[in-house]
């Protein structure tokens, strides 16, 4: 049976309800709480489990609801988690946002109202809004995707678990991982392993055959170093960077608790603040929830809860689907040319 460790959810997707600031001074900690069965085998099963979540989250912090879910419902959202492994209601990230000649270029990722990744910003009404002046909207002058146009500025780095406990999936995660790259082929990938340490594999390359090798190399077993493998697969995007023109993205997925990591919860939660690389992160089993989601909203990316091994395919191609649908907006700011790039709210329909 897996379990769903949470200590304290942060925010990630929920908080906007349709709409995201570029903003990534969220705090968090790393710590002990219950274990939660999210393996639920029916409807009423889930929201029961989700109820009693919510409830423990209230009855030991009475703000957080309100601080992190805002409109939504924390009840409703733990629900998606157990159901369907991500929140169905839609929402927009900003990914990566720079000034370029009097425009803005912003790399976003929608979702429709399912939660499913979707490149269609018209019929999802995304709109660019100044925070403090909401009635004040900024023109989108173009939008591409990136993908079908320019596939190899994508670099999209795979951080997988080989710990003790993944060892009967092992080959499952492996088959996944290559058919997720196979579907985007194109893009950079580069592959990073850990169990009690960890090691990059393969730096950032568009040649499948080298991918698919790294991916099924042998790598042993043993403890969990997770936060190791998270940073070295963020060194190992950063240092092939190329800059304005690129967009680095990195999946993680694990199946349990850090317990053997030289890098400590702080250093690479400070990392992640200062690289801004978009963390897309599975969680299969006992995890740290808490841990994982502040990773991924702290650089405006995703989390999903896999209940079982049998999600491994699925929440892979769910992540090709991301891919797929990134798209660069250009933003006419002539408005306000000297607007901060923390002032700009993206924003969907949610409804």
């Amino acid at each position: 049976m897996y379990y769903l460790k949470l200590m304290l959810i942060a925010p990630i997707l929920l908080a906007s309800c349709g709409q995201h600031q570029y903003d990534t001074d969220r705090n968090g900690s790393y710590g002990d709480g219950p274990l939660v069965d999210g393996n639920c085998a029916s409807s009423y099963d889930c929201d029961f489990q989700a109820k009693q979540l919510a409830d423990q989250i209230r009855s030991s912090d009475p703000s957080f609801e309100k601080l992190y879910f805002h409109e939504a419902s924390m009840d409703d959202a733990l629900r998606d988690y157990f159901q369907h492994g991500y929140i169905k209601k839609s929402s927009v990230r900003i990914l990566k946002i720079r000034k370029d000649n009097g425009r803005l270029k912003a790399i976003v990722s929608i979702a429709n109202l399912e939660g499913e990744p979707t490149q269609n910003f018209e019929e999802m009404e995304l709109s660019f809004v100044q925070a403090d002046q909401k009635d004040r909207r900024f023109p989108i002058a173009r939008a591409s995707n990136i993908f079908e146009n320019r596939p190899s500025k994508i670099r999209l780095g795979s951080v997988l678990d080989y710990s003790g406990s993944m060892s009967p999936y092992i080959s499952d995660l492996e088959s996944a991982t290559f058919q997720m790259y196979r579907s985007i082929e194109g893009i950079n990938g580069g592959i990073t392993k850990f169990s009690s340490s960890a090691a990059s594999i393969l730096a950032p390359t568009t040649e499948t055959a080298k991918i698919q090798g790294a991916i099924f190399s042998r790598f042993d077993s043993g403890s969990t170093a997770l936060f190791d493998g998270i940073q070295f697969g963020l060194s190992q995007l950063e240092k092939n960077s190329d800059g304005n023109d690129s967009i680095n993205l990195q999946v993680v997925f694990t199946d349990g608790e850090e317990n053997s990591s030289n890098t400590s919860y702080d250093q690479l939660k400070g990392n992640l603040k200062e690289y801004r690389i978009p963390q897309i992160i599975l969680g299969m089993g006992q995890v740290d929830i808490k841990s994982l989601i502040t990773f991924a909203a702290d650089t405006n990316g995703l989390f999903y809860y896999l209940p079982s091994s049998k999600k491994i395919e699925s929440s892979m191609q769910h992540v090709s689907k991301v891919v797929k649908s990134l798209l660069e907006v250009e933003i006419d700011i002539s408005a306000n040319p000297d607007i901060a790039l923390s002032n700009i709210i993206a924003k969907v329909k949610d409804r």
